[in-house]
């Protein structure tokens, strides 16, 4: 059996997988019988999901392992027969491992983070207030991921966006008080579409219990509704050092 996996970069099993399936920069093919054979090739026009449809039929691939994939790439590999399996590896090693393990599950509409696709919806739907699914933990120890406007940590101001606010600070939070700051790019700050819903996992993914922003969109916010993640809306201007002041 043939599998193709997005991935962020070319080296080899060491290569990061992608959030992007129609633009990840390379895509592997890896095919275990009898042993493992690997080749990782740049994509074809790298310009949406068309060409990385077009990559599937050129390799004649029989399965995606992807993180995320859009609803209507999904529909489309499944109407040619070929099988999407969900992931949340970091990189092409462990993928080859859960292939080799046979622990691939069936990619579910959102992922298997329970998060519903915003297109069975429309761009009416209008969600009632977040009401978090699962209750941040009580140890004392929380993980706060911010949207925010650029890399000044503590001093930034918290972004009116989410889906498509620069970056993110993300606080890690015990007793009260804050003893660490991070910063990370939002990599679907620039996606044509689906931003909210692919930020929604990648916070997920990177272990928060509250999610701040000024705002949430529809999608995001219904996405949020169902996660294991407290979303907080705060006032313009707010800086990061104060959002702890509106946490549950």
């Amino acid at each position: 059996m043939k599998y193709l996996v997005p991935l962020e970069e070319d080296k080899g099993e060491n290569s990061k997988i992608s959030w992007h399936f129609g633009r990840a920069p390379y895509f592997a093919i890896v095919s275990l019988d009898p042993g493992v054979k690997l080749e990782v090739k740049p994509t074809i026009g790298h310009t949406g999901s068309s060409d990385a449809l077009n990559f599937v039929r050129t390799y004649k691939v029989d399965a995606v392992v992807v993180k995320a994939i859009g609803q209507r790439a999904l529909q489309s590999l499944l109407s040619i027969g070929v099988k999407v399996y969900e992931t949340r590896a970091d990189t092409l090693n462990e993928i080859i491992n859960e292939i080799k393990d046979n622990k691939l599950k069936t990619y579910t509409p959102a992922g298997s983070l329970g998060l519903v696709s915003p297109s069975i919806y429309g761009p009416t739907y209008t969600p009632s207030t977040l009401q978090p699914s699962v209750a941040p933990t009580s140890s004392g120890k929380l993980r706060v991921a911010v949207a925010t406007e650029g890399a000044g940590g503590l001093e930034d101001i918290v972004s009116v966006r989410f889906g498509r606010c620069p970056t993110f600070t993300f606080l890690e939070v015990e007793n009260g008080e804050i003893v660490n700051v991070e910063v990370k790019q939002n990599p679907y700050a620039m996606a044509p579409q689906g931003a909210g819903i692919a930020v929604v996992q990648f916070i997920i993914s990177s272990g928060a219990n509250y999610v701040v922003a000024g705002a949430f969109g529809p999608n995001a916010s219904y996405a949020l509704s169902q996660a294991p993640v407290v979303a907080i809306n705060v006032p313009p201007g707010t800086r990061v050092k104060d959002v702890l002041n509106y946490l549950r």
